[in-house]
């Protein structure tokens, strides 16, 4: 095998003779470093990140090629279990029964904040009172004068 140094050397030869320009050879370069990398983090990794991983949980799930981790409920008082992907970690802590309750609080939360935006627009839309029948009658008379002189 080659000195590392050489074989830089080596790639940059042939993608200079291939005609890439600077941006296209980095790009390269970037894809040569990672390839065969695991893009995966190690469960020391996850469970350092996210505290309500339960330890040793964090697990390659083969059907859905992601790795998968068990979480403890976040609720105080709760302790219910629940396997997430890790992907998803960021944005759950609680379990599915505490999820549903939050989600229904949320929706009654939006549903009183627009019942009393439309109760404010009702109250804007209220017209001042009508003028009394006489009082229409005279400004029409006044109008009617004026039209006459």
């Amino acid at each position: 095998m080659s000195d590392p140094k050489t074989m830089g050397q080596d790639i940059d030869a042939v993608m200079a003779s291939m005609g890439l320009d600077p941006k296209q050879q980095a790009a390269l370069k970037a894809a040569i470093k990672t390839e065969g990398k695991s893009r995966r983090t190690s469960p020391s990794e996850v469970e350092a990140k996210y505290p309500h991983v339960i330890k040793g949980s964090v697990r390659f799930d083969a059907s859905a090629n992601k790795q998968k981790a068990t979480i403890t409920c976040s609720m105080e008082g709760c302790s219910t279990k629940r396997d997430v992907f890790t992907s998803d970690l960021f944005q759950v802590r609680v379990c599915e029964e505490h999820k549903k309750a939050e989600r229904k609080q949320a929706r009654e939360a939006q549903k009183a904040l627009l019942e009393a935006f439309k109760a404010k627009q009702a109250e804007a839309k209220v017209q001042p009172p009508a003028p009394e029948a006489g009082e229409e009658i005279e400004e029409d008379a006044q109008v009617t004068e004026e039209t006459e002189a």
